[in-house]
């Protein structure tokens, strides 16, 4: 039997048989999965069992997925739904793949990386022969075709590294990198291209979730922040309050929810079929584990998206980017700077006025909240805990941390802010 978190991804992933029409069965089984009347929605909370009849309805994806939008908390559904693109730049993205591409990414791979299950280094396909690139052309663009991920591709081999720390036989004191098939990378690469073009030139982003685009580093984050602390250290602001949180999320990529990804992904209009191919990349994956003298026998691996994947940072950003929105149409107020600058040196009153308002800003998952008001900051993580919450976010405790020139709080070693997501 099934919980009904399972079934739930399942019907995210459009993996149940279900028939083209809504009937009053399809409804009352939504209803059951995502407890309708309850004020808030909670996956964790989702435990009671499916049978076997309930198999027999189905739903269309557009119909399905407008359907599964009307029973998420208020405050997301509009945040989830198709925003509005470029036809022409949506086209671009399901165009095949050529070979100029393929060389070109050849061309700027990097040397001495490690190589996956079969051994095939970068070095080895900087040396393969161009007069044969039309049968790699030709198998990535039927894996765009198909929608299928060859099953070699699944395969990876997972090295841990020993932190600083003694690792006592705990696997937890590692960090584990995955070698995959490098031939999948250079096809993630230039899929990542591809639709890294897309999200840079429609500017679907908010505005201060724009890492892994074109232009953006984490100089821009470092320069706002150190702007909000050098303007309040003005004597014209000296006794206006802030307050920036530095918040980590834990193992963020081990915790993305493939069924949330999918609707992210829609929600930025990435086509269907590159949506399904972005999915299927992350299914079905097994690991061995490389041991002193041998490799492990292989297992599942149950992590979501890996982190050595060319597309993960990008994915994580696109997974992260409703969370953003909603706090930028929140009520809730950020800081504001102002600038201003004369027009003219005969106009002493008559100056430029610039301001900008900062309510938080992200790097990956490095998420920084800037706020004049600890009761701002309050209803703004009220919000995030409930985007955590969908989304199997977890808050990394020890390493968030508060600066403030707030005299109550400036010699304490701690304070109490809103409960987070366990």
């Amino acid at each position: 039997m099934l919980t009904k978190l399972k079934r739930l991804n399942l019907i995210f992933h459009h993996e149940y048989n279900w028939p083209t029409q809504i009937n009053q069965n399809t409804i009352k089984l939504i209803n059951e999965i995502f407890n309708k009347e309850s004020s808030k929605w909670q996956l964790n909370k989702i435990t009671n069992t499916i049978t076997a009849r309930e198999q027999n309805y189905k739903l269309s994806p557009t119909k399905l997925l407008n359907l599964i939008l009307e029973h998420l908390p208020t405050i997301w559904q509009e945040i989830y739904r198709l925003k509005p693109t470029s036809s022409i730049e949506c086209d671009s993205l399901l165009l095949p793949i050529l070979q100029d591409e393929l060389a070109t990414t050849i061309k700027g791979l990097p040397n001495n990386k490690a190589a996956g299950s079969n051994g095939l280094t970068y070095e080895i396909w900087k040396k393969f022969p161009k007069k044969y690139y039309d049968m790699i052309i030709s198998l990535f663009n039927d894996i765009l075709k198909l929608e299928t991920i060859p099953s070699r591709w699944q395969e990876a081999l997972l090295y841990p590294i020993l932190k600083p720390e003694y690792w006592n036989c705990n696997l937890s004191m590692t960090r584990p990198i995955i070698l995959l098939d490098t031939l999948r990378k250079i096809f993630t690469k230039i899929l990542t291209q591809c639709y890294q073009r897309y999200l840079t030139n429609t500017s679907i982003f908010q505005k201060t979730n724009q890492a892994g685009l074109h232009g953006f580093s984490t100089m821009e984050i470092i320069f706002k922040i150190q702007t909000i602390i050098d303007y309040h250290k003005d004597a014209l602001h000296s006794n206006s309050p802030f307050y920036i949180m530095i918040q980590d999320l834990s193992k963020a990529y081990d915790r993305v929810n493939l069924s949330l990804l999918d609707l992210a992904l829609k929600r930025i209009g990435l086509p269907t079929k590159l949506v399904t191919v972005i999915i299927n990349l992350f299914k079905n994956h097994k690991n061995k584990i490389i041991l002193p003298m041998l490799l492990s026998e292989s297992y599942d691996l149950k992590i979501r998206i890996i982190q050595g994947e060319v597309c993960s940072s990008l994915l994580w950003i696109i997974y992260y980017d409703p969370m953003f929105e909603v706090i930028e149409k929140s009520n809730t107020q950020g800081i504001t700077l102002t600038a201003s600058i004369l027009k003219s040196i005969y106009h002493l009153h008559d100056n430029f006025v610039q301001q900008e308002n900062f309510k938080l800003l992200g790097y990956l998952d490095d998420t920084t909240w800037t706020k004049n008001y600890l009761s701002d900051l309050t209803e703004s993580l009220k919000i995030a805990d409930e985007f955590y919450t969908l989304a199997n976010i977890k808050i990394n405790k020890n390493k968030c941390k508060l600066i403030t020139n707030d005299p109550q709080l400036i010699h304490t070693t701690s304070t109490q802010l809103p409960s987070e997501t366990k």
